[in-house]
């Protein structure tokens, strides 16, 4: 049975609405994807999809062909990244991994890591820092024109 993030990952690829009825009874918030910005660097762009939940980011990201995340740690945040398409290399704590659609990698929290695409291709995926904190560093890249 396929995960709760792999499906709102493929829904997410398929540009599928993000809609629910609201009711009084619900807690139910909608969150749409760029509705908050989206801000690009390097060949990366970063979409956040939900900021503002309690303790919780989530987002996407689309890598052009090429585009490499250098190393980095996050000393107070767990990351989880699931590929929607494409195919990469990432490495956590020395150990390096091709990952392609379907596949999710859990980064402790304080692992060393880094991306790489692989081929021609760009890759689409979905990001959850938890607890939320290091997606901050995104909102200082140039804003994506709309």
């Amino acid at each position: 049975m396929p995960s709760t993030l792999l499906l709102l990952a493929g829904m997410l690829a398929a540009g599928a609405p993000a809609q629910a009825p609201a009711t009084a009874e619900s807690a139910v918030v909608v969150h749409r994807a760029g509705a908050a910005g989206a801000w690009e660097n390097a060949g990366i762009r970063v979409t956040p999809l939900v900021d503002d939940a309690a303790g919780v980011y989530l987002g996407r990201l689309d890598f052009a062909p090429g585009a490499k995340v250098p190393p980095h740690r996050h000393p107070e945040s767990e990351e989880l990244i699931s590929i929607v398409s494409g195919e990469g290399v990432i490495m956590v704590d020395g150990r390096k991994v091709t990952v392609k659609p379907g596949d999710s990698v859990r980064i402790p929290i304080n692992a060393l890591h880094d991306f790489a695409v692989e081929g021609a291709q760009p890759v689409h995926a979905i990001q959850v820092y938890t607890p939320k904190g290091p997606e901050a560093r995104f909102k200082t890249w140039p804003a994506v024109k709309r």
